[in-house]
């Protein structure tokens, strides 16, 4: 958390065996988060497309996550 400027309390690991692998599209607005939710995603395993919508706008972002890749949202 220190490299990322924000504390954590929780982890949730994925493993992408293949560009099969996926999540569906989901908000990560979970109460238990709090108001503003600073998101970790780190990938394990296969490279794998990960999309960024907003929800009420036309911004899209696609990114190429790779084995070891760190995201901070």
């Amino acid at each position: 958390s220190a490299d990322a400027g924000a504390p954590f309390n929780a982890v949730l690991c994925n493993l992408y065996r293949d560009g099969r692998d996926s999540m569906g599209m989901h908000a990560d607005a979970e109460p238990e988060l709090g108001k503003d939710p600073v998101i970790a995603s780190l990938s394990f395993g296969a490279t794998r497309r990960f999309m960024l919508r907003h929800r009420r706008h036309a911004f899209a972002l696609d990114l190429e996550l790779g084995d070891g890749d760190l995201l901070v949202m």
